[in-house]
C-alpha cells in the first residue's frame, strides 16, 4: 500500500509540511489466519490500538484483512474510529458491477464471510486448496521458499480468475505474491488506502 504515492497524486503537495502525519505501529502479535481469535490472542492488537489513540491519531487503518473479522471487538478498545474495510470493499465492488467473485485469502477470512455480500455469486476454493494456500501464506510470511509460494498462489489465482469477474485478494501476502498479474483483482489494502486519504481530506 503506497499511501504517500496516492497522497501525492491526489493532493499535489508543494512543501513537506503539507504531507500527512502518519504513525506506523507495527506490533509483534499472534497469527489470526487459521483459528478464531481468543481474548488472549487479541491483547497485542488492543494494546497497539490504545497506543495509537494516545499518540493523537484521528483515524486508524489496520493493515491486515483477517483482523477486520474482529472489528467490533477492536473498535471497543479505542475511541478513535477504525476504518471499516468490509464496508469500503463492498462500496468499491458495487462500482465494478461484478456478478461472480472469488476470495483468495486466509481460511478464517473466507469461512467468516468477511467479503461476502448479497447479490454476488461466489466461487469457493476446495478444502485442500485452502489448506495449501494457508501454508503458502505462512511460509511466504516467514521467508521460506518464497518463489515456490508465489508460483503456487499465482496458479491458484489464475485458475479462479478464469471463472470470476473479480478476484478479491483477501490477504496482504496474497496481494504481494500476485502483484503484477494480468487479472481483474481487488486489493482491499488499496481500497483501504483510498479510504484513509478520503477521511484525511475531510
Amino acid at each position: 500500500m503506497d499511501l504517500i504515492k496516492k497522497f501525492i497524486e491526489i493532493n499535489h503537495p508543494k512543501d513537506n509540511i503539507e504531507y500527512p502525519h502518519i504513525i506506523i505501529n507495527s506490533i509483534p502479535a499472534p497469527e489470526l489466519t487459521l483459528n478464531p481469535g481468543t481474548a488472549q490472542i487479541l491483547v497485542p492488537y488492543s494494546y497497539g490500538l490504545r497506543l495509537l489513540e494516545k499518540s493523537g491519531s484521528d483515524i486508524i487503518a489496520i493493515i491486515c484483512n483477517t483482523a477486520y473479522v474482529y472489528l467490533d471487538i477492536l473498535q471497543g478498545e479505542t475511541a478513535v474510529p477504525i476504518i471499516n474495510l468490509r464496508t469500503e470493499v463492498e462500496k468499491y465492488l458495487n462500482t465494478l458491477h461484478a456478478k461472480t467473485v472469488t476470495v483468495i485469502g486466509t481460511p478464517y477470512t473466507i469461512t467468516t464471510g468477511l467479503y461476502k455480500f448479497n447479490g454476488l455469486h461466489y466461487n469457493e476454493m476446495s478444502k485442500p486448496e485452502l489448506k495449501d494456500l494457508s501454508r503458502a501464506i505462512s511460509q511466504y510470511n516467514l521467508g521460506i521458499d518464497t518463489k515456490e509460494q508465489e508460483i503456487f498462489t499465482q496458479r491458484l489465482v489464475h485458475k479462479y480468475a478464469k471463472v470470476s469477474d473479480v478476484i478479491i485478494l483477501g490477504c496482504s501476502e496474497v496481494a504481494l505474491m500476485t502483484k503484477g498479474l494480468a487479472i481483474n483483482a481487488v486489493d482491499p489494502m488499496e481500497v483501504l488506502a483510498n479510504a484513509v486519504l478520503r477521511e484525511y481530506g475531510k
